[in-house]
C-alpha cells in the first residue's frame, strides 16, 4: 500500500515515492505490509532495477521517532532533498524541529541544509524542499527566524542554502529592508 499522494516524481528512469512507513523495503524486495518505526519513509525506485530508502543517515541509518515528508530528487537522480521530523539523520539534531536534509545516493552522504551560515540550527521547523540539477542549492521554506546572521525574522520565509559556499540566504525580500509579509513553496527550473 502506498501513498502517492504525498510526491510521486520522475527524474529519467528513476521513480520518487513517499509513503507510510512499511511501504518501502531498502532490501529491494518490493512492498511490505508492516514496519516497527510507524512514521513516513521516502524510498526511489529505479524503475526495472531496486528500491532504495534514502531518508536515511551517512552511515545508512534509518529515520527514527519522525516522518519523513515531501521529497523532492534532482534532475539526475543523484540529489534527493526532503524534510524531516527525526533527530538521527545528521549528528548533533537537537532542535526538535522539523529541517529540510540532502541525501546523495552516489556518496551515500546526508546533510541538513536548513541552517544558518554558522551552522546554527533553525529555531522553527524547515519545509517544502527543492534541488538544483547538480545539488549545489537547496531552496525551502522555514519558519526559523535565526537563519539570517544578524537578523531575527518572525515569519515564515524562503530561503536558498549553497552547499558548495556554505551559505544560507533569504529570497522572498523586498528589494529595500525585510520581508513584513511571509513566503513559501520555492521551485526552481530545470
Amino acid at each position: 500500500m502506498i501513498n502517492l499522494s504525498s510526491a510521486t516524481m520522475r527524474a529519467g528512469s528513476i521513480l520518487l515515492l513517499a509513503g507510510l512507513a512499511g511501504c518501502v523495503d531498502a532490501s529491494g524486495g518490493g512492498a511490505r505490509e508492516s514496519d516497527e518505526i510507524g512514521e513516513s519513509e521516502l524510498g526511489i525506485t529505479l524503475v526495472e532495477e531496486s528500491t532504495e530508502r534514502v531518508s536515511v543517515s551517512s552511515g545508512g541509518g534509518q529515520a527514527l521517532l519522525g516522518a519523513s515528508v515531501t521529497p523532492q530528487i534532482s534532475r539526475n537522480g543523484r540529489f534527493v532533498v526532503f524534510a524531516s521530523d527525526a533527530s538521527n539523520l545528521v549528528a548533533g539534531d537537537n532542535n526538535d524541529r522539523q529541517d529540510v536534509f540532502l541525501h546523495d545516493r552516489v556518496t551515500g552522504q546526508t546533510e541538513r541544509v536548513s541552517v544558518a551560515d554558522n551552522e546554527a540550527e533553525a529555531n522553527g521547523d524547515s519545509f517544502e524542499p527543492v534541488v538544483s540539477e547538480d545539488g549545489r542549492f537547496v531552496a525551502f521554506t522555514s519558519l526559523a527566524g535565526n537563519l539570517l546572521t544578524g537578523v531575527t525574522l518572525t515569519t515564515q520565509q524562503v530561503y536558498l542554502r549553497d552547499r558548495q559556499l556554505g551559505t544560507t540566504q533569504i529570497l522572498s525580500t523586498p528589494t529595500v529592508g525585510l520581508p513584513n509579509g511571509s513566503s513559501r513553496a520555492p521551485s526552481m527550473a530545470a
